[in-house]
């Protein structure tokens, strides 16, 4: 699956279901969509690198959605609306 408009950054904290800070490579702090209400324990480390996308809807009140997290040298997907349509991409390949 290959992400449009991706945005790079590292990850600060996660204070609610719905809601990550990010620190993005500009040097900006943002605060983003998290897609993944899951606890997540294992993968929320401060300054672990991540990617956004810019969000699809135009009235969402934030910029942002995070879609993945580098955890040990590993790319994590963090959005749960995308692994059907990998897996789907995957079995047309």
């Amino acid at each position: 699956m290959i992400f449009e408009n991706i945005i790079c950054g590292t990850f600060v904290k996660r204070y609610n279901r719905f809601l990550v800070d990010v620190l993005l490579d500009t040097g900006e702090q943002v605060t983003a969509h998290c897609p993944n209400t899951g606890s997540m324990g294992g993968i929320l480390i401060p300054g672990a690198p991540l990617v956004l996308t810019p969000s699809k809807n135009p009235s969402s009140k934030l910029k942002y959605v995070w879609q993945m997290v580098c955890v040990d040298d590993i790319w994590v997907g963090v959005n749960t609306q995308n692994p059907n349509a990998i897996v789907n991409e995957a079995l047309g390949n």
